[in-house]
């Protein structure tokens, strides 16, 4: 089993910009959007970066309403960006499995019942620890039940993980996540619906090591990319 050493950052805690859902000047059409997984969804600025912080600067430059959610909070310091304070809400803790987040369900979802959209990123932890691909995503599974649960119509946006670095994955690790994102794609069709859409992004697709800060974890340009893909994906169910 590999180990992963996570450097956690405090700083200023900045509240988040745009309107809070629970607002009585909530707009009729702002977009709950619920990043959820691990350390490459929590981040650590600026050791290593979350996607949000890029996806935040993509969605202010569309213009729609949005409130980034979740029960956790990003302690870091980012730049603001066309007047705005990043908004740090979110749903990802470092070193987290499926499991983890499985078992975190109840506060996930006691925090932001009604998401919109949910940008599921896990696996990675789950696979480097010797967990299978397909208990693993049989945990997915299981996660994306719980969220129809609390909300029929939820978009779920699910990845297909990057690697780590090619001199850090083994052999066994390259099969395994190559397996894992295999599993991934046929879950998504399986359970995708007109209702609760289910679309699978392609994280390994032309991921390079100088997308990487470390062994695992995104540097600015890896953020980036995830960060457009994952807006890519879900602009056609953005409400404007």
């Amino acid at each position: 089993m590999k180990s992963i050493s996570i450097i956690l950052l405090s700083s200023i805690l900045f509240l988040s910009c745009g309107t809070e859902p629970n607002s009585d000047s909530t707009p009729a059409n702002l977009n709950v959007i619920m990043p959820v997984g691990d350390s490459r969804v929590q981040g650590a600025h600026p050791v290593f970066e979350s996607y949000r912080y890029e996806l935040w600067k993509l969605l202010i430059n569309s213009e729609v309403a949005f409130d980034l959610a979740g029960y956790r909070q990003d302690q870091s310091v980012y730049a603001e960006y066309k007047g705005e304070m990043f908004d740090p809400d979110h749903a990802g803790v470092s070193g987290y499995t499926s499991t983890d987040v499985l078992n975190s369900m109840t506060d996930i979802i006691k925090e932001v019942p009604n998401p919109d959209i949910v940008l599921l990123g896990i696996g990675g932890n789950d696979l480097l620890g010797g967990a299978t691909p397909q208990a693993t995503v049989d945990n997915i599974r299981e996660i994306i039940g719980l969220f129809r649960a609390s909300e029929d119509s939820v978009v779920i946006i699910l990845e297909q993980i990057a690697p780590g670095k090619s001199e850090f994955m083994e052999t066994q690790d390259e099969e395994e996540f190559a397996n894992f994102n295999t599993l991934v794609l046929n879950l998504g069709l399986e359970l995708s619906t007109n209702a609760s859409p289910i679309i699978v992004v392609d994280m390994a697709e032309g991921w390079q090591d100088t997308y990487l800060s470390d062994n695992i974890h995104y540097n600015q340009a890896g953020a980036e990319v995830v960060a457009q893909r994952y807006f890519t994906a879900m602009v056609p169910f953005l409400e404007e």
